[in-house]
């Protein structure tokens, strides 16, 4: 949640998506997970996009974003597979989230980046480029166009 929120605000800011259409291209991804609703995508990367505009002495909201992705995926423990990392997005079965405290995070690790306190992304680091991320580089790497938008809401 905390990564696919904080694409959402990245392509938002640099490729102007709309949130619209990428909480369909997401959607597919998360309907494993019965609890999380499109509004709530959107909801949470409002509050990110509304969070990053308040704060002041930020000339790129983009690189932030991309700092905290890097930071996300460098937290994630190997899993039983080995070395390489287990597949980190595979779905629990409980909600254990609300919007607030993934805000809150986002919120500390933005001030806490601004005081180079955390680990920060390396120069050209981009998400789509990982190939240790899973299903979730599958969804990264799907164009989704306007025949699609047309498509998942006409299942609605």
């Amino acid at each position: 949640m905390k990564i696919i929120t904080s694409l959402m605000v990245y392509d938002y800011i640099v490729n102007d998506d709309s949130f619209f259409m990428q909480t369909k291209k997401f959607v597919d991804y998360l309907k494993k997970y019965s609890e999380i609703k499109s509004e709530e995508l959107e909801y949470i990367a409002s509050l990110k996009l509304e969070f990053l505009g308040s704060v002041k002495n930020v000339k790129d909201p983009y690189l932030l974003l991309n700092h905290y992705m890097y930071s996300l995926i460098n937290e994630i423990e190997p899993g039983e597979k080995g070395i390489i990392k287990g597949d980190p997005y595979e779905g629990e079965k409980k909600k254990k989230y609300n919007a607030e405290t993934l805000i809150k995070d986002f919120q500390i690790f933005v001030y806490s980046c601004r005081s180079s306190l955390t680990l920060k992304a390396p120069m050209g680091w981009d998400i789509r480029n990982e190939e240790d991320i899973g299903e979730l580089s599958q969804i990264l790497k799907k164009q989704f166009s306007l025949d699609d938008l047309i498509e998942s809401v006409s299942k609605e």
